[in-house]
């Protein structure tokens, strides 16, 4: 399905910027939650500029007021159990981020090993 895609694309980008900045105190629940706010934010901008008229905030020509109003409650929606996004984005997020702890240790233990044997271990003189 397209939207499971691009929530896994999505996660993936978000599981690299915590890997990139692992001193920001962000988890996965944190990340996965403030996700689900922000694309329920934008969902219902473009729900809320369908609608013709005036809207809620009549006179509001820079749409100020709308941006606003749109945040708070994809942040509201959010933190109140959302629409299930987040959960989804977590459980993707945890298991990308233990695939790359498990990759990045390899790598050392592989990179130790590596300087451990001399270069001319092999060759009797």
């Amino acid at each position: 399905m397209q939207i499971e895609s691009n929530v896994v694309s999505a996660s993936s980008l978000a599981t690299d910027a915590m890997l990139q900045a692992p001193g920001a105190g962000a988890s996965p629940v944190q990340a996965a939650r403030e996700f689900e706010g922000l694309l329920t934010s934008m969902l219902l901008k473009q729900m809320r500029q369908t609608v013709s008229g005036e809207g809620l905030f009549p006179g509001d020509s820079s749409d100020t007021y709308g941006g606003m109003f749109d945040m708070y409650l994809g942040d509201f929606i959010a933190r109140s159990g959302g629409l299930g996004l987040a959960d989804q984005i977590e459980s993707t997020l945890r298991s990308q981020m233990a695939a790359a702890e498990a990759a990045s240790a390899y790598g050392e233990a592989a990179g130790g090993a590596n300087d451990a044997v001399p270069a001319d271990a092999g060759t009797a003189g």
